[in-house]
């Protein structure tokens, strides 16, 4: 079962590739971040890889909110972040994932939209996850 230090994770792993003007992570996140990929690597994985299946390339002839790419995207983050006790707003191309009631929350920050995809420029489908 996915825990919540896993969501934390996968933050973590994400965050430094674009802290250029960010606060450095703490050493506390990092050491969660490191138990949640030593405790739990498959259901992490599993999670991203699902994250990663949903070709989220807008569609010109598809409005946003009816394309199911999209929709189910975000009912994914809206079925996990129930199932761990995170709260989920959907503001249309926004997302808000957290949890606590004060002005410090915790937050999950993703985009979900990608450019078009050219075949001739990847070896395999951008939509799995290489294993």
């Amino acid at each position: 079962m996915l825990k919540k230090p896993v969501l934390l994770t996968l933050i973590g792993l994400l965050l430094p590739a674009f802290s250029v003007h960010a606060a450095p992570v703490s050493l506390q996140s990092q050491d969660t971040a490191r138990y949640a990929l030593a405790t739990y690597p498959e259901p992490l994985i599993a999670s991203l890889a699902t994250m990663v299946s949903f070709n989220t390339v807008a569609d010109p002839a598809v409005p946003f909110a009816d394309n199911p790419q999209h929709t189910g995207f975000k009912r994914y983050l809206a079925q996990e972040a129930q199932r761990l006790g995170f709260d989920f707003h959907d503001h249309g191309h926004v997302l808000v994932i957290g949890m606590g009631k004060g002005n410090e929350r915790v937050g999950v920050i993703t985009h979900g939209d990608v450019q078009p995809v050219n075949p001739a420029k990847w070896a395999r489908s951008p939509f799995e996850l290489a294993k």
